[in-house]
């Protein structure tokens, strides 16, 4: 196993936020797998799922790239929501 990059110890893990961002129809991961981590992550996670299906989420739709966008830029607290799939 390899060495954590030194930016990944910066945070310790109880101050972390984390988004998680979830297909509702993921055959790998059932969409309940997402939302015990939201319960055991408390306020410091938020869940958004999208209506689609496939194991990768497709982050250029306007919805997630929007959400997960203004985490990253603004350092905000991840929020909970829904995404549209996108055609």
């Amino acid at each position: 196993m390899g060495r954590i990059p030194r930016i990944c110890t910066r945070i310790p893990i109880q101050q972390a936020a984390i988004p998680l961002v979830q297909n509702i129809a993921d055959p790998s991961t059932p969409v309940t797998d997402p939302r015990e981590a939201l319960r055991a992550l408390g306020g410091r996670a938020g869940l958004v799922t999208v209506e689609a299906a496939g194991h990768g989420v497709d982050t250029s739709s306007g919805c997630v790239a929007g959400t997960v966008t203004h985490f990253l830029d603004d350092r905000a607290r991840p929020v909970s929501g829904a995404c549209p799939a996108t055609r």
